[in-house]
Parts: C-alpha cells; sequence; structure tokens
C-alpha cells in the first residue's frame, strides 16, 4: 500500500468507527428521548391525574358533608357541576395510554359513589323522601371501593412514573457510556492506526524526512562525501536507497575521471601524432610537387618519344617497302644468276 493511501487510511478508519459510535450513540439517544417522552406525556400526566382525581372525588365528598351540615340546598347544583367536570376528567383520564379500562371502570365506581351521595345529602336537605341510613350505607360502601381504586391507581402511576424516570435515567447513562467507549474506541483506534502509519512511512523513509531531504540536497549540489546513517537492519528504506545512489554516483564520478584521465592522454598523444602527420604531410607535398614536375618532364618526353615513334614508324614502312622491292630484285638477282649458272653448266659440257 503507497504512503498516500496509508495516510488516507487514519481519517478514513476513524470516521467509519466514530460514524459506529455515532449511530449507537444515536440509538440509544433517541431511546432515551423516547423515554423521557414517554415519562412527559404519558406517565407524569397519569400519575398528575390520578392525584386530582382523587383530591376531586374528596372535594366532592366535603362539598356534600358541608351543604348537608350547613343546611345549603342552593349549593346541591354546584356540586352536581362540580361532579360533572370530575366526569370528563375522568374521562380525559381514559384517554391516557394504557388507562381506557382503568378510567372506564372508575367513571362507573364514581357513578355508583355519586348517586347514592347526592340522594343521602338531598334527603337530608329534605329535598326528597328516602332511607337515609340505607343511602349512606350504599355511599360509603361505594365511596370505600372508589378510594381504594383510586388509591391503587394513584400507587401504579407512581410506579410507572419511578419506572420511566429508572428507564429514562438508564437511557441517559447508556447514551453516555456508549458516548465514553465510542470516543475510548476512537482514541484508541486512531492511536493505533497512527502507530502502524508512521511505523510504515518511518520503514519507508528509513528516517526523518527532513535528513532525508539534506541528503538529497546534497546530492543534488554534487557532494558526495557525506555519510548516510541507516539502520543495520534496514535493507529498503528510502535512505538506504539514497545511499546506494551517493555510493554508485562516487562510483560513476571516479570512473569517468579515469576515464578523462585516459582521454587526455589520448588526446595528447593524438595532438603528437597530428602534429607529426603534419609535418609528414608537409615533406609528402613537397615530394609530390617534385613527381609532378618530373611527371610534367616524363610527359614532355613521352610525347617527344610518341612523336619520334611515329617518324619511325614511317621510317620502318618506307623501309619495309624498300625490303620488298629488294627482295623482289634479289629473287630475280636469284634467278638470273640460276639461268646463267645452267648456261654456264651447258657451256661446259
Amino acid at each position: 500500500m503507497s504512503i498516500k493511501r496509508k495516510i488516507w487510511a487514519l481519517p478514513v478508519i476513524s470516521t467509519i468507527i466514530f460514524g459506529l459510535g455515532l449511530a449507537a450513540s444515536s440509538y440509544l439517544a433517541n431511546g432515551a428521548l423516547d423515554s423521557i417522552r414517554t415519562t412527559e406525556s404519558v406517565d407524569y400526566p397519569v400519575l398528575d391525574t390520578a392525584k386530582s382525581l382523587t383530591l376531586d372525588v374528596g372535594a366532592v365528598a366535603d362539598a356534600l358533608r358541608d351543604a348537608v351540615t350547613e343546611g345549603d340546598k342552593n349549593r346541591v347544583g354546584q356540586i352536581g357541576e362540580q361532579a360533572n367536570k370530575l366526569r370528563a376528567k375522568l374521562g380525559k383520564f381514559s384517554e391516557l395510554p394504557g388507562q381506557r379500562d382503568n378510567g372506564g371502570r372508575l367513571v362507573k365506581e364514581f357513578d355508583t359513589y355519586y348517586a347514592p351521595a347526592l340522594s343521602a345529602a338531598r334527603i337530608m336537605l329534605e329535598l326528597e323522601q328516602g332511607d337515609a341510613q340505607g343511602t349512606v350505607t350504599r355511599m360509603q360502601g361505594a365511596l370505600t371501593v372508589l378510594n381504594a381504586d383510586l388509591a391503587k391507581t394513584n400507587e401504579a402511576a407512581q410506579q410507572q412514573f419511578k419506572a420511566g424516570i429508572v428507564h429514562s435515567e438508564t437511557s441517559v447513562r447508556n447514551v453516555l457510556t456508549t458516548s465514553i467507549a465510542v470516543a475510548l474506541i476512537v482514541i484508541l483506534s486512531l492511536a493505533t492506526v497512527s502507530y502502524f502509519v508512521v511505523r510504515a512511512i518511518w520503514q519507508q523513509l528509513g528516517g526523518e524526512p527532513e535528513y532525508a531531504r539534506e541528503i538529497a540536497r546534497a546530492v543534488a549540489d554534487g557532494d558526495l562525501s557525506m555519510t548516510i546513517e541507516t539502520d543495520p537492519n534496514d535493507s529498503g528504506s528510502l535512505l538506504v536507497a539514497l545511499k546506494d545512489m551517493r555510493g554508485k554516483l562516487g562510483t560513476m564520478v571516479s570512473e569517468i575521471k579515469v576515464a578523462a584521465e585516459t582521454i587526455k592522454v589520448a588526446s595528447s598523444e593524438i595532438a603528437h601524432g597530428n602534429a607529426d602527420l603534419a609535418s609528414r604531410t608537409e615533406s609528402q607535398a613537397g615530394s609530390l610537387d617534385q613527381t609532378a614536375r618530373s611527371m610534367d618532364s616524363l610527359t614532355s618526353t613521352v610525347r617527344e618519344n610518341a612523336s619520334n615513334a611515329n617518324q619511325a614508324n614511317e621510317l620502318v614502312v618506307s623501309a619495309s617497302s624498300v625490303a620488298i622491292k629488294g627482295g623482289h630484285v634479289v629473287s630475280q638477282v636469284v634467278t638470273t644468276m640460276g639461268e646463267i649458272n645452267a648456261s654456264a653448266k651447258k657451256i661446259v659440257d
């Protein structure tokens, strides 16, 4: 893997780990927020309404008792309005999540209580006729059941509210713990990845980048005498490559110097040879000049000889003609001599 990729691996891995931690934290945070919203929108309203219902039922009971005690007949109508408001509140209580059955039961229990309570108050206020003692007994029984149910509902609401608070606290702690764990994991991951990245870069460089830059600058300036310090176990880093390059460049420069000296000596010998060749060339030029003059004289002589040869040829041709004629004459003489000799023999005979 290249150094560039190793360096980019650090933020990429950190981002991935941070993203996973953030996702986990967000999930737990959403759970905590849901728990807090549930506590706010359900648990607390249930608890608050349960306490308010208990107080309202007690207020209705107290109002009926006060009306009977004070003999205030007009107050009975006001208590009816108060009871209607209590029924409306019980209806809203039934609309809360998980409280439909409980709210419906409380409405029935309140009506079971309120009907004999109102009737007992009206009997005692002489607004109607009836058995006051029996009605009061039924009212007290129904009130006992209603108060017990309200107490149970109130206790359940308190338990639910406390459980919601505990759950919210647990969720918040989980978020905090997760955030701390994610931070520690990110820090540990960054430290680990940084260690491996730095070690890999260090192994590739073999030392400080500034030191490698100074070496490269010195070599570029032509200084091949500097000492490059490397790790004895290092065999493939940039510093080792620079050291090898400096050594090979030094060897090449030495070889070039030797070759330059050789070329210098050879050039000197060539210069001496060229001077000798120039001297000899001048001598040969003089000889060639003499030769050229001799050739000119020879050419003139050859031309004269050619002319003489032509004349001699003409003489030879003439002599040949004379010789041919002489041959004929000799032949005739021989013939004549033969004839004379024959004649002489004849004469002798």
